[in-house]
């Protein structure tokens, strides 16, 4: 909303967090059919709206210079809406989940059984995008937390050698665990999370 916009430059989160927008949905019965806004169409206002979430100067020109420059050539007010034809056919159809409509649903696992999806990929495609993949192995830790190891080469040789170890970080007394599967000749790296808790901590 216009009225809105000098709230951007507030230092107050309360204040940043109260700004409305013009936005609306279609709803039909409780479910949501479809949803949109006007968008915004000054060049002026969007550089300010990339500033206010941090982008320095050079990065907005970086990332987001051509969108800012179509802005300057008089961009009409514009909207649009985005229909769930998905919502909208298990409506019509009286199924309860859109899964009974959708073309090619996914499973638990998010995987595709109509397209086979996600699929292996060869070497050649990951050397073309620069990707690269990396061994990882997770296993519990004595404190109830959760061990993630990724290692770029698995070791093969005696068995005798000092391995690389992992120390909990909430229970020093806890003996370290070995990794003898890990080769610290090639780059590698562990993560920690403690029980209960989303995040994984480097270590």
């Amino acid at each position: 909303m216009e009225e809105d916009i000098p709230k951007l430059e507030d230092p107050s989160d309360e204040v940043r967090l109260s700004m409305r927008s013009k936005g609306y949905d279609l709803v039909l019965n409780g479910v949501e059919l479809g949803s949109g806004s006007i968008r915004i169409h000054q060049q002026e206002l969007q550089d300010r709206v990339f500033k206010m979430l941090g982008l320095s100067e050079e990065q907005r020109r970086n990332r987001f210079g051509f969108f800012l420059d179509a802005l300057t050539y008089g961009t009409p007010p514009h909207g649009g809406i985005a229909l769930g034809l998905d919502r909208v056919t298990a409506l019509l159809t009286g199924e309860k989940s859109i899964r009974e409509v959708i073309a090619f649903p996914k499973t638990a696992k998010a995987q595709d059984l109509m397209a086979d999806a996600p699929s292996n990929v060869d070497s050649d495609q990951l050397d073309m995008l620069s990707i690269e993949v990396r061994n990882v192995k997770r296993f519990p830790c004595a404190c109830g937390g959760e061990w993630r190891i990724s290692f770029e080469k698995v070791f093969v040789g005696e068995s005798t050698r000092t391995a690389p170890h992992a120390i909990c970080p909430v229970d020093r007394q806890v003996e370290p665990y070995a990794l003898p599967f890990v080769d610290p000749s090639a780059s590698w790296s562990k993560k920690h999370r403690e029980k209960g808790s989303p995040r994984w901590a480097d270590i």
